[in-house]
């Protein structure tokens, strides 16, 4: 069994806080503009609760976009788009008081169309206070918002902030980090969608015992990258039955240490162990596992379920149908 980490990303441009206030005052305006159908508001200051400011929000958004790259590399306060941005959260936020206020009415008039964008309501009013949040303590009180506490994206917000060392442009990556273990062979024996930016070194126990409940046995060599390693992985897996456990220890290593990665098998399965880049690289080409196209995180799970069951059916089918020599060709 050899196991590798790689990114799949969700469907969605590059977040910035002014584009997500525009996104959130577009989806609230589209909301109201269907319930004013089923309200029907009489009075002058009725109308104005219905009111789409997704026009105006855009044009802000636009401005913070073309100031910020006129005053690029300079030391202004948040590249002298402060007038705009407070004019951007004060849209966002009468447009949040405007949606809280039709949910009351529609929970009153009750009926089902009212209900359905009730619940539209309810899912995305809370995502567009913490953008609002996040972009008040960024812009405004110039705090350092951790990345677990951010929201990218109100369409796909189970989307994480991820970042594993690669060089530009891919330093930061949108989406889900999935763990892939595959058999000698080339099948899939396992894939997890991993949460957030969550290391990978937890899943490698629960990984062995998930191919030895398949398979029926043990793998007789287990391998994965310097991530996964710790003298407690390592025991585990010997702990299981498993023989030949290569796990390359990061940083200063002991002369055992040293011995023991110095050994040709060693080496030899460490050589075995890159080519679950490639099947990754193939799974992300091939089968389309480097971006989802479906929305939400069920639509993420079928998305990469189906890339799997489509490799392994893949790799059966060659195996299935790869001419092979006869006992007497191969003797001779």
């Amino acid at each position: 069994m050899r196991a590798d980490g790689s990114v799949t990303e969700t469907l969605m441009h590059f977040p910035t806080d002014s584009w997500l206030l525009a996104d959130s005052v577009r989806v609230i305006g589209r909301t109201l503009a269907a319930a004013r159908h089923l309200l029907k508001p009489q009075s002058s200051s009725d109308k104005k609760l219905f009111r789409d400011a997704h026009r105006r929000a855009k044009h802000l958004a636009r401005q913070i976009a073309q100031r910020s790259r006129a005053t690029k590399g300079q030391k202004a306060p948040e590249n002298q788009a402060f007038r705009q941005y407070r004019s951007l959260v004060q849209v966002t936020r009468t447009s949040v008081t405007h949606g809280w206020d039709i949910v009351v009415r529609l929970n009153q008039l009750g009926t089902p169309a009212a209900l359905a964008l009730v619940t539209t309501l309810e899912h995305y009013l809370p995502l567009v206070v913490q953008v609002l949040d996040q972009t008040t303590r960024r812009v405004f009180q110039h705090e350092q918002v951790p990345a677990g506490e951010k929201i990218v994206s109100l369409f796909e917000p189970h989307t994480a902030i991820i970042k594993r060392g690669k060089a530009r442009p891919h330093d930061t990556e949108f989406g889900r980090k999935v763990w892939y273990c595959e058999s000698d062979g080339g099948i899939l024996t396992d894939y997890r969608l991993l949460v957030g930016n969550s290391p990978e070194a937890p899943y490698w126990l629960p990984s062995l015992k998930h191919q030895r409940q398949l398979l029926g046995r043990v793998p007789e060599v287990a391998t994965a990258d310097r991530g996964v390693y710790s003298p407690k992985n390592e025991q585990a897996a010997k702990a299981l039955g498993v023989k030949r456990v290569v796990l390359p220890k990061p940083g200063a290593k002991s002369r055992a240490r040293q011995h023991l990665e110095e050994q040709p098998w060693f080496k030899a399965v460490r050589r075995w162990r890159s080519g679950a880049e490639g099947r990754i690289s193939h799974l992300r080409r091939a089968r389309r596992l480097d971006r989802c196209l479906n929305r939400g995180e069920p639509g993420m799970e079928r998305w990469l379920g189906w890339g799997v069951i489509t490799n392994n059916l893949v790799v059966i089918a060659v195996a299935l149908t790869r001419p092979r020599r006869s006992a007497k060709k191969r003797r001779t």
